[in-house]
């Protein structure tokens, strides 16, 4: 038995590599074929500034974007180079993960099989596929929105209100600093992310009213959970 389900799990494994290399091999490809065009060189022009250069260029030009992804991107940058296809690599590589990250909450919240379907979706994507090959922060939005909520409701047990056992206190820490980076890092490459927080929110609400109203958990435990993600 045990054997078998190695074998299973084996097949599983390379199927979703298979999956990766594609996904990857998709966004790579001819990925410097044409130049930087106008929204990619603004995005690459802050990124060349420093942070306090870059907040005071954003005051000045009144740019309403977030800073974060171009921060990242200025990181990125010092370790990879500045050229069209390096920078581009940022996005193929947070495109490449947020395929992964597919994979991962597919199979917390459905099957392996279902996963699989929704992974292949996401690693061919036309539009996932475009939005990956640029120096733009629509893939950087995707992938921190995807471990968040990864790490809200399959970690932190947000989904149901649970209280998963991590591990002890190190791991439940580690699982909050995920989340609350990956949040805050979606925020700050793209607005609309606030939806995310709202959904999180109104659903943490909900679960909470509800487990309040038929009493399937204790009162304090209830609160306290309630008041953590509040924090």
């Amino acid at each position: 038995m045990d054997a078998a389900l190695k074998r299973d799990s084996i097949k599983w494994a390379i199927a979703l590599v298979i999956i990766l290399l594609a996904a990857f091999a998709a966004r790579v490809f001819w990925l410097d074929r044409h130049p930087l065009w106008w929204d990619e060189g603004l995005n690459v022009y802050f990124a060349h500034q420093t942070p306090a250069a870059l907040l005071e260029e954003t005051r000045i030009t009144h740019d309403a974007n977030p800073l974060v992804y171009r921060l990242a991107m200025g990181g990125w940058k010092e370790l990879i180079g500045s050229s069209a296809f390096t920078l581009r690599l940022f996005s193929v590589f947070l495109g490449t993960s947020a395929v992964a990250l597919t994979w991962a909450i597919g199979c917390w919240l459905t099957s392996r099989k279902t996963a699989l379907i929704a992974t292949l979706f996401v690693a061919l994507s036309p539009m996932q596929v475009h939005y990956s090959r640029e120096t733009k922060g629509y893939a950087f939005a995707l992938a921190c929105a995807l471990l968040s909520t990864y790490a809200w409701g399959r970690k932190l047990g947000y989904l149901d209100l649970g209280l998963p056992d991590l591990g002890g206190l190190v791991a439940r820490l580690g699982w909050w600093t995920v989340y609350v980076l990956s949040t805050t890092a979606a925020l700050g490459a793209h607005y609309y992310l606030g939806l995310l927080v709202l959904w999180q929110g109104l659903w943490v609400l909900g679960c909470a009213g509800l487990a309040l109203a038929r009493k399937s958990a204790p009162r304090r435990e209830i609160l306290t959970r309630l008041g953590l993600w509040l924090l």
